[in-house]
């Protein structure tokens, strides 16, 4: 029977006691020097770079005073900060946390000083979309922060004091106006409450005014629990620096450019796998100007990178992977064309989002060899897959298509066989209950997406997120999962068919429910 195991918090109390006993041997009386202090170390085990790091800490330590009176107690402060000393070089140091920053915080350089950076939250539609789904299973908190400023000071050779401070003046100023508002609806109604002689009217008119005031109160006092998450965040970005997760290599492509995987690309002409090709190359270029990506992985990711326009050319790959439109006609004309080019051990897997995949399986002779493999627009950016086994496909085959994108890089989860999977089978509906309660009268489309911002805490409004997605895209989809579900929820709204006709496909046609072609956009006039 195995030993019983002690847990990390147990073993931090017994070092701590085990060596406060060992110490007391010691008269120390008024203290010891930094010497002493390292001999005592030695004594008791710790090993002296360990000590040496504690001892920078407790002389770089500041106590960080909170404001006094009812408004900070109220609102709460307006900055946050952490600190902490970390080996290595400030060079070093400065470059892995501007990486990590960006990459893994959603943030943006906004100001560089000689002695610290300062970053802002990413801005764009697809930055507000991760921040909102929480990809890789990270909540973002630091990026809910106005800024997030770190300073780097070098104390010592192999060690930097290194602190973080997030401005949270916008959350703060967010409470307040909240809080404002319903004090000032409270005033009122007890002012009322004292001008109105109705018995019955006065008191229900004071009670209404307690509850608007104490509602006040706790809306201005949610400082506490969004506070306490961007802390956390600090502290665990300094963590990871200390413990050295956060390397100036850390934000190196991972599988995705560099798995190792010769990836040939078929498309109809030359001229569109050439501007695949340039966006690609212009790609790694940013990273390796960036220093996210060392000049010989760019080179040797772009000479395992070929294309054609010979369907032929694919018969001696291990996994096909469909990108075509969502056409199921001309989906299942290459697949039963790939079906007798390829080898018996090669798995079909379609980008599909809205068919189903048995649908595509059956027009092949390997029902048992193929999946669903939905990765999510900007792939580069969104790490999630959706691996799809329908009722043909073989437990092996399953396996390996889950862990091939797990080797991308990509969080992976399985899904059953049914049109949209998981993710559209959510989201299609809510985008098109928005169209609908737009031809309604319900309320203008400003006003549609303001309202799901602010109630619902959404990145962009859900008529914003059509323009982005492509409405032509959102129809056919809806088509097909109104053909598959028979469910009103799923049918197009009239409104998204006549905007299709019209051309107004979002962004990718210059109009939508917004006009691009004007910074910012302006709202286009849609004659409802």
């Amino acid at each position: 029977m195995p030993a019983e195991l002690i847990s990390r918090a147990a073993l931090e109390r017994i070092i701590q006691r085990a060596a406060e006993l060992q110490a007391a041997e010691r008269d120390i009386g008024d203290g010891l020097t930094k010497d002493e202090v390292l001999a005592l170390g030695q004594d008791v085990g710790i090993p002296p770079r360990y000590l040496q790091q504690a001892l920078l800490e407790e002389q770089t330590r500041s106590v960080v005073e909170e404001g006094r009176g009812a408004l900070p107690w109220l609102a709460g402060p307006t900055r946050l900060s952490a600190a902490r000393v970390a080996p290595g070089d400030r060079a070093a140091i400065l470059k892995a946390l501007g990486a990590w920053m960006e990459d893994e915080e959603l943030l943006q350089v906004k100001r560089r000083h000689a002695d610290r950076t300062s970053w802002e939250p990413k801005v764009g539609a697809f930055a507000s979309i991760q921040r909102a789904l929480g990809t890789k299973g990270k909540s973002y908190a630091l990026a809910r922060a106005a800024e997030v400023a770190g300073q780097v000071t070098q104390l010592e050779p192999g060690f930097c004091h290194v602190q973080l401070v997030a401005n949270v003046q916008n959350l703060r100023r967010a409470r307040l106006i909240g809080a404002g508002t319903l004090a000032a609806a409270a005033g009122a109604a007890a002012a009322l409450g004292a001008v109105v002689p109705i018995a019955l009217i006065s008191p229900i008119l004071f009670a209404g005014g307690a509850v608007l005031g104490i509602a006040a109160i706790l809306v201005a006092r949610r400082h506490r629990a969004q506070n306490e998450r961007i802390q956390v965040g600090l502290e665990q970005v300094l963590d990871r620096l200390e413990r050295g997760e956060i390397r100036p290599e850390h934000a190196l492509p991972g599988p995705r450019v560099t798995a190792g995987y010769d990836t040939l690309v078929r498309d109809v002409s030359k001229e569109i796998w050439d501007r695949a090709r340039a966006g690609i190359e212009k790609s790694l270029a940013k990273l390796v100007e960036k220093g996210k990506l060392p000049a010989a992985n760019r080179e040797a990711a772009l000479k395992r990178l070929s294309f054609t326009t010979a369907t032929a050319d694919l018969k001696s790959c291990d996994i096909v992977i469909e990108a075509v439109t969502e056409d199921l006609a001309l989906k299942n004309a290459l697949f039963k064309e790939l079906d007798g080019l390829t080898g018996p051990a090669t798995i079909f897997a379609s980008n599909t989002s809205s068919l189903t995949i048995a649908a595509m399986a059956a027009a092949t002779q390997r029902g048992d060899r193929f999946v669903g493999l939905h990765f999510f627009n900007p792939v580069p950016l969104m790490p999630l897959v959706e691996v799809v086994r329908t009722v043909t496909t073989s437990e092996e085959t399953f396996r390996r298509a889950f862990a091939f994108a797990k080797s991308l890089g990509k969080e992976a989860v399985a899904a059953k066989d049914n049109s949209g999977f998981i993710v559209n089978l959510l989201l299609v509906p809510y985008l098109l209950d928005a169209i609908r309660a737009v031809e309604r009268g319900v309320a203008s489309v400003p006003d549609v997406d303001k309202a799901m911002q602010l109630g619902c805490g959404y990145p962009m409004g859900p008529l914003t997120l059509l323009d982005l997605v492509g409405l032509d895209t959102t129809y056919r989809i809806a088509e097909i999962m109104f053909t598959e579900y028979r469910e009103q929820r799923y049918a197009p709204p009239p409104l998204l068919k006549h905007m299709v006709i019209a051309g107004l496909n979002g962004r990718k046609s210059g109009k939508g429910f917004y006009d691009y072609s004007v910074d910012p956009p302006t709202l286009v006039d849609l004659g409802i």
